[in-house]
């Protein structure tokens, strides 16, 4: 996937800054790395929240800066606490040859078996940690659930292998189980039959 977002160097820094960004659409940030000095950066809130939203904080971008492109990951996101506006962004520019660790989705495939005899899939870990090079980056590692049946689970060391990735993640983990539908049920019941004394 390719991700590119524009931005525009700042020359200060300061209290008023994020709320003269902010009126303009604008959020301040910062790249750095092992061979750059920090540069001090504006880009378009827009932009910015789109490859949040779509992407998070896991993907490579190219971060076009003047007639400079680095490849960068979003290292940290600052939201204001009360509104959730971006106030700040941090960014890293890497070596492409150097492996980097990070967090990306786990997406579950498939449809599981024992969903037609009243199954319930319930996932139970969202992401996990993996270290590969830049480029090998993967929007997601995914687990196959469809032989899963009543009262089965798959764990992090089924997830499908990716050529150049390896998940840090303890491979026992459990990503997802399939339970009866009457457990919930009961469960809710017995929530039911609590409140009602």
């Amino acid at each position: 996937m390719n991700i590119s977002l524009n931005a525009q160097v700042r020359e200060h820094k300061g209290k008023g800054l994020r709320n003269k960004a902010a009126s303009e659409g604008k959020v301040p940030a910062v790249v750095y790395g092992q061979d750059i000095d920090n540069q001090l950066l504006f880009v378009e809130s827009k932009d910015i929240s789109k490859i949040l939203q779509e992407n998070g904080t896991s993907q490579l971008v190219n971060l076009k800066v003047n007639n400079d492109e680095y490849k960068v990951m979003i290292r940290e996101v600052q939201n204001s606490p009360v509104s959730k506006q971006l106030l700040h962004l941090d960014f890293l520019k890497v070596n492409l040859k150097e492996l980097i660790k990070t967090i990306v989705p786990v997406r579950l495939e498939g449809e599981p078996e024992g969903l037609k005899k009243g199954g319930t899939l319930q996932q139970h870990i969202w992401e996990v940690e993996v270290e590969c090079l830049p480029d090998n980056m993967p929007e997601a590692m995914t687990a196959d659930v469809s032989d899963l049946k009543l009262d089965d689970g798959i764990s992090i060391s089924a997830l499908t292998a990716i050529a150049g990735v390896e998940v840090l993640t303890a491979a026992d983990n459990i990503v997802a189980t399939l339970v009866p539908a009457r457990v919930g049920a009961a469960e809710e019941e017995v929530d039911g039959e609590e409140e009602g004394k």
